[in-house]
């Protein structure tokens, strides 16, 4: 008997659900007409010439409220579902929210060759479900495999086995990857883009610009977009990937973008650096909170995979729930696996819009899923616009409340501690203030061949030369490199280029923190116009590691300037074995 895999259909608006002819002689290459009466739903199909297409298939987009009919024809028989779609239900200030844990970005397979991917010869869609479902121990998990090797007939599965799978949900989605890169500056080839997971849409797109992947992804209503890895240590281009947010901060992508990713995976990968773009984020105009994932490729997934979840905070346990949550923000992320974290700004609970002014009372209440004494947060910091901590108290009961001024602040998030160095981040709260203009400064580079460069115990030449190959390696933690200029010039700018982490060629046990943990992470700028006497012009948090920070002053006429690390990588991760990081820099410009 033939059949579609549902008759009727009643679900909210953003949802996608699949939607398939079934029956003896019925398979994916069975020719299958789809058509739709009425306008609240859209299909989505996947009958292209490819050998993957799945033309007995299609997934509905659900894009308004109404009813709409779905009709499938086959062999001259019409096969119908009704369709019924209704407003999504959200989540009220009056409702009581529960505290889930996810993963939201997991691969089903290790493969990255898509013509193996299609063979399944070893992980399967159906073993990672299968895994999650009999672990039991996740509310939610996300199917994400990469759009370069994915196809349309294990897209389309993905969405069937979701459909399925109540303990824990999953939710069907893909990792893109956009893969433009730029010289900078002094000609160093980066990548100012990356990869993309994004849920709940009935497309997915290997994009080589983001236009390419606005218009695929927004083929449904309600997407919900994660900036994965964002300070990953590429193989396709030497050096640390970057999203230029600023750049690419265009209505559809702050429409789709809802999450940085804090962390993915293990230690072992570039999880010291990816929260120095979650300010970046907020500081371009998104409005994101912040995810932690396995990003395993199989076939180790689930709760046990990696300590970093991601909770999301919704009034129920199902996926109506979790996408209202995952589209307001109502989700933050913990290394540890095990925070529950609540705070109010003025008494408005966040993710929230505060209201305009220059006070801010904080309340702040920790709870835990479990006993496990070492996951206390024992440090809570407030952070603020372009990534710099405001305050900072330790924690010593379960409860803080403090009062913070601040007449220019646009934004607030979280950062706890525990006694490993582990962190949670809070989602934010937006202050009513205006966002800055992405604004390319006019200043030019000095001719700095004729500069001497020092530090307390070495020479510091190879970090003004130019060459940002010819890393300066510092004797000490936090290293203040004095430039003389041999004359007095008026300057208003420092660019701090990051040392070039490579990832190819290197020895067996390499992770990427053996080199990341020396990048700078603060530092000062002070100059002098005898050697003697200083004045600080600047200070400043680095959000950016794939590129050259440049941080602009009131033009001053010097001699000397000072570059004076005030952290790194390592020392500002609070994690005991990087305690020591010695710094490591590229390069160091001055402009006039």
């Amino acid at each position: 008997m033939t059949t579609l895999s549902q008759q009727t259909i009643s679900s909210y608006v953003g949802d996608v659900v699949p939607l398939f002819l079934r029956g003896d002689g019925v398979d994916q290459h069975t020719d299958v007409a789809w058509t739709c009466e009425g306008d609240a739903v859209t299909l989505r199909r996947f009958d292209s010439a490819d050998e993957f297409a799945f033309r007995n298939g299609v997934l509905l987009s659900l894009i308004k409220e109404g009813t709409a009919t779905v009709i499938a024809t086959c062999n001259g028989q019409e096969y119908r579902a009704t369709i019924h779609t209704r407003p999504m239900k959200q989540a009220s200030d009056e409702d009581v929210l529960h505290y889930y844990l996810a993963d939201t970005h997991c691969h089903t397979s290790r493969i990255h060759n898509r013509q193996d991917f299609a063979k399944h010869e070893n992980e399967d869609i159906g073993d990672y479900v299968d895994f999650v479902k009999n672990e039991g121990l996740l509310d939610m998990s996300v199917i994400s495999d990469h759009a370069c090797v994915t196809n349309d007939y294990d897209f389309f599965k993905g969405f069937c086995l979701a459909q399925e799978c109540h303990n824990p949900l999953i939710l069907a989605g893909t990792e893109s990857e956009i893969t433009y890169t730029e010289q900078d500056r002094i000609g160093v080839m980066e990548r100012h883009s990356g990869e993309l997971v994004t849920l709940m849409t009935a497309g997915y797109i290997h994009a080589q610009t983001y236009e390419e992947y606005e218009n695929e992804i927004l083929r449904s209503p309600a997407p919900v977009g994660i900036f994965a890895h964002p300070h990953v240590v590429g193989i396709s281009t030497p050096g640390i990937w970057n999203f230029d947010f600023a750049k690419h901060n265009t209505p559809n992508m702050r429409k789709i973008m809802r999450s940085v990713e804090m962390g993915n995976g293990g230690d072992n990968k570039e999880n010291l650096l990816h929260e120095y773009a979650y300010s970046q984020a907020l500081d371009a105009g998104f409005r994101v909170s912040v995810t932690c994932s396995s990003d395993s490729h199989g076939p180790t997934w689930g709760y046990h995979c990696v300590a970093g979840k991601t909770v999301i905070l919704a009034t129920e346990k199902s996926r109506e729930a979790f996408h209202d949550a995952l589209l307001h923000n109502r989700f933050y992320a913990t290394e540890s696996g095990n925070v529950k974290l609540a705070f109010s700004v003025n008494g408005s609970t966040a993710p929230a819009d505060l209201a305009l002014t220059d006070t801010y009372v904080f309340h702040i209440e920790l709870d835990y899923f479990k006993e496990d004494p070492t996951t206390i947060p024992v440090t809570c910091q407030v952070l603020s616009d372009y990534g710099e901590v405001v305050y900072e108290t330790a924690v010593n009961t379960s409860v803080l409340d403090f009062t913070l001024k601040s007449e220019t602040a646009r934004y607030f998030f979280l950062r706890l501690y525990d006694s490993e160095g582990r962190k949670t981040w809070s989602m934010p709260v937006w202050c009513s203030r205006a966002f800055d203009k992405p604004q390319s400064p006019c200043i030019t580079p000095l001719d700095m061949s004729t500069f001497t460069a020092t530090t307390a115990k070495k020479d510091a030449a190879v970090a003004i030369n130019g060459d940002i190959y010819d890393t300066f390696f510092s004797e000490e933690r936090l290293p203040t490199v004095v430039i003389d200029m041999k004359q007095e010039h008026t300057i208003c700018a420092l660019g701090y280029r990051p040392h070039i982490v490579v990832r190819k060629g290197k020895p067996f046990g390499w992770t990427t923190s053996d080199e990341s943990k020396g990048l700078v992470a603060r530092f000062r700028v002070l100059v002098s116009a005898d050697g003697k006497q200083y004045q600080e012009v600047a200070c400043k948090t680095c959000q950016t590691l794939g590129s050259e920070t440049i941080v602009t002053f009131q033009a001053v006429l010097a001699r000397y300037v000072k570059f004076e690390v005030l952290g790194n990588i390592g020392t500002d991760s609070r994690r005991p074995n990087y305690a020591d990081s010695q710094t490591v820099i590229g390069n160091l410009t001055v402009f006039q």
